[in-house]
């Protein structure tokens, strides 16, 4: 049989009180550990919403500088394909550009050409003052593929003064070649100051053959390029061809402007464009004693076709 316990208001009150100061100790301590705790989750919140602005404003720093070296590399690679482009065209000129002939020297184009220019000298006659006079110029002999041909100004073989009688006109070299001129054949231009004798038969006393190309065309002569006259000038050299130099100044319809000089005796001589050693025509307008700052070249192009 159980033995009850007595009931004693004391102790209950007492038990209670210890209760109710556990529970009151116990609750304020979890709302204190929640309040901590609360605390500690805000402050991780702002420690990680920092870090995130942070990585943000560092990825989108690193977004700026990627598009900013990005525009770099584009605009590299941009200035590479057009240096690229600009090789291509110039290797693709310089694979098709013909090769360039060696330009001959002066004294090249001089040796071919010399022996193809004459002094011609012309007598003529005063019947009333019972005198002969001499007058002196240069022309060009030729040979050509069927033929020859010889070529002066008219004014080479033409009196400069009135009331004289022209008795006959001779051609020679400093080599030695001379031939006498048949006046009766020869053709005369007289706007163009031009005369010629066509040949049936080459000639043997013309050494130079003139080709095609030997004929420099106008079209293909530019301003500026250099040339040298050939010719027996009265100043010149006594026994041989006297050459002088200068350049295509300018251009009219039928002559080359020059600023080589050309003296009296030099015209009907050869005018060689020295780049190509071919002939430029035939030096004109000189005056007597007169050596011109710019002269004039009688185009052969405008004079012989082919």
């Amino acid at each position: 049989m159980k033995r009850k316990v007595p009931f004693h208001p004391i102790v209950f009150y007492v038990s209670f009180a210890l209760t109710v100061v556990a529970f009151s100790f116990f609750y304020n301590k979890t709302q204190k550990d929640r309040a901590e705790l609360v605390e500690a989750i805000q402050l991780l919140v702002a420690q990680q919403q920092g870090e995130l602005e942070r990585t943000q404003l560092e990825l989108e720093s690193l977004r700026i500088d990627n598009e900013s070296q990005l525009l770099i590399r584009e605009e590299e690679i941009e200035a590479q394909k057009a240096e690229l482009s600009d090789l291509s065209s110039r290797l693709t000129v310089l694979q098709n550009k013909p090769v360039a002939e060696a330009t001959p020297s002066t004294s090249a184009v001089v040796n071919e050409w010399k022996s193809a220019v004459f002094k011609v000298t012309c007598s003529y006659l005063d019947i009333p003052a019972k005198k002969r006079y001499t007058q002196n110029g240069s022309g060009i002999g030729l040979n050509l593929s069927d033929g020859g041909i010889f070529m002066t100004n008219r004014h080479v073989i033409t009196a400069q003064q009135s009331g004289l009688t022209l008795e006959g006109c001779t051609a020679s070299t400093g080599g030695g070649t001379r031939f006498d001129l048949e006046l009766s054949e020869f053709r005369v231009d007289q706007e163009l100051d031009f005369a010629f004798i066509v040949y049936p038969v080459r000639q043997t006393f013309f050494s130079k053959t003139l080709g095609q190309s030997d004929v420099c065309q106008s079209p293909s002569v530019a301003q500026g390029e250099e040339i040298v006259i050939l010719g027996y000038p009265v100043t010149g050299a006594q026994n041989s061809v006297t050459v002088t130099e200068g350049i295509i100044s300018g251009f009219e319809t039928n002559h080359y402007v020059t600023s080589a000089k050309i003296e009296q005796g030099n015209s009907g001589g050869a005018a060689i464009l020295s780049s190509e050693s071919c002939v430029l025509g035939l030096p004109t307008f000189a005056q007597v004693g007169k050596v011109e700052s710019f002269a004039r070249i009688l185009k052969l192009d405008k004079l012989i076709t082919f």
